[in-house]
């Protein structure tokens, strides 16, 4: 169910990155964890819609379990205490991992390009940056993806979209964690891990595993180890739904 896909790390060079991120900690909860991710769900949504149809965004939640997924659970060897001071979510001890899955249909989906600036680079591996369709977008101006981290306990997302390009269908997958810089093994590391098979997104859909493949043209964002209070998160969301409606 996994095919070959797991976490992969790179050399730490540069800057150190610390628990205080600032992408994530500009979302702490000034309205609740939920109401930045809401608005920003779906003014990405609406910035990929498609004229002419109705643009749908869908909240819902799912359960991965580790006997699937043993790659994504092992975090490649990590504890939560070398990825993070904060959380201390040891996921590798964990069985199973509630995730808020994000989705959207009757938009464009994330544009993928392995040469050029693009959608999909710019919501997974860029910070500062936004490739919106057009001037008029809203938005956060390429910070607004740390509304997603902020809600998961290992700060993770994996990323899945389905889109056009020559009226051809085509696939990108990627999944995400923004931990800390770290040692491991007498190494230091990069603050960013990878989930996949390389550092780059997979475009074969042969190699994305089923559960995180769009069927359909859109995007699907799997927030991980979201808190399993579903019916408190679930009313939070609706408040925040009909703020953003307002709004």
């Amino acid at each position: 169910m996994e095919k070959e896909c797991k976490w992969y790390f790179e050399k730490h060079s540069g800057i150190e990155i610390g628990n205080n991120d600032p992408l994530i900690s500009q979302f702490k909860a000034k309205k609740g964890n939920y109401y930045s991710l809401v608005r920003e769900a779906i003014q990405n949504a609406m910035d990929a819609g498609i004229d002419g149809q109705e643009v749908c965004v869908k909240f819902s939640y799912k359960r991965l379990h580790k006997e699937d997924f043993p790659a994504l659970f092992s975090m490649g060897g990590r504890t939560g205490e070398q990825l993070t001071n904060i959380r201390k979510f040891n996921l590798h001890l964990k069985d199973e991992l509630l995730c808020l899955v994000v989705s959207d249909s009757n938009t464009t989906g994330m544009q993928y390009d392995q040469v050029g600036p693009c959608s999909f680079n710019s919501f997974t591996i860029s910070q500062g940056t936004t490739s919106k369709p057009n001037s008029g977008s809203g938005g956060s101006y390429g910070y607004g993806k740390g509304a997603y981290y902020n809600i998961s306990g290992i700060r993770s997302i994996l990323v899945s979209t389905r889109f056009r390009i020559n009226n051809l269908s085509s696939v990108a997958f990627l999944g995400v964690s923004r931990s800390v810089t770290h040692t491991y093994e007498d190494s230091k590391w990069s603050s960013l891990l990878y989930y996949g098979n390389g550092v780059n997104p997979i475009t074969e859909k042969s190699d994305i595993p089923d559960i995180f493949l769009c069927n359909e043209v859109g995007t699907a964002i799997w927030i991980l180890g979201v808190p399993d209070e579903i019916p408190v998160s679930l009313a939070e969301m609706r408040k925040s739904v009909l703020g953003a409606c307002r709004a």
